[in-house]
């Protein structure tokens, strides 16, 4: 059988990092920013991580013309055969970690703050929403570039003209583990064994905090107040056939009926 085995032309390939800044530039001039290129393109399973096949499309789809496999090397340095955030952009990696970590230990989840940040009960949160409490309960993030770069399909709301996000454009940081950071993964060589040990039981709580903060989400209900309780709503699949971005979600009619009802 290895005979006929052809392996994947990055396997052979050695890292180009000029062929990755092409690209790259490619990305932003089409998207604007690398964490919309990622959530648009990249990413479209939402697993949190890039396969070989997905790069090819994204390079196809931007008319990526350079050494696309020399390009993957750049990224994917240790052979693992994907691409994760932190190996893609670290400062988009570092938004998502950051407003991941806010809303895990101040909601429990993701999910449960979108209905914190949904203060109107439309079913959406606008930027004004999301920047309203995120200001008032002290996350410093970029805030404007995470709503952005979240809003995949930018659609305006047929009543007032306002973009927002959905449930389902958000939801996907509830899955996503948090890699360490360079300097986190470094930093046990360089602390004591006792501080290396706290910093790794620090490490391993804030995993399992993650892990119970999804698993509670697998429940059909969640608190909303005090002694009051509201079951999850089933969203409407993404649609893929907006103009924009390659992958859009089906918004406007949701949007409508949750604000008639």
């Amino acid at each position: 059988w290895l005979d006929k085995w052809r392996p994947r032309s990055w396997v052979r390939a050695s890292p180009d990092p000029e062929a990755w800044i092409t690209l790259r530039r490619a990305l932003v001039a089409m998207y604007g920013h690398p964490l919309k290129a990622w959530r648009c393109l990249l990413d479209k399973d939402d697993s949190n991580s890039v396969s070989w096949l997905e790069f090819e499309n994204a390079c196809r789809h931007v008319g990526f013309k350079g050494n696309i496999a020399g390009a993957w090397r750049a990224l994917d340095e240790d052979l693992s055969g994907s691409i994760s955030m932190n190996e893609y952009d670290q400062q988009s990696a570092e938004i998502l970690r950051s407003f991941k970590e806010w809303t895990t230990a101040n909601f429990g989840s993701v999910r449960l703050a979108f209905k914190a940040l949904d203060g109107d009960k439309s079913g959406t949160v606008t930027f004004s929403e999301l920047k309203r409490t995120c200001h008032k309960m002290n996350w410093d993030g970029e805030v404007k570039t995470l709503f952005e770069c979240l809003d995949i399909d930018g659609t305006r709301d047929v009543e007032d003209g306002k973009r927002s996000l959905t449930i389902e454009e958000v939801a996907f940081l509830d899955k996503w583990v948090m890699e360490a950071t360079e300097e986190e993964s470094a930093a046990p060589k360089e602390m004591s064994a006792e501080q290396g040990a706290v910093q790794r039981s620090r490490s391993r709580a804030l995993v399992t905090q993650q892990r119970e903060a999804t698993q509670r989400l697998s429940n059909s209900d969640f608190i909303d107040e005090p002694g009051r309780r509201f079951h999850a709503r089933t969203l409407p699949p993404r649609s893929e056939s907006a103009p924009g971005c390659s992958r859009n979600s089906s918004r406007n009619s949701s949007r409508n009926s949750s604000r008639n009802s």
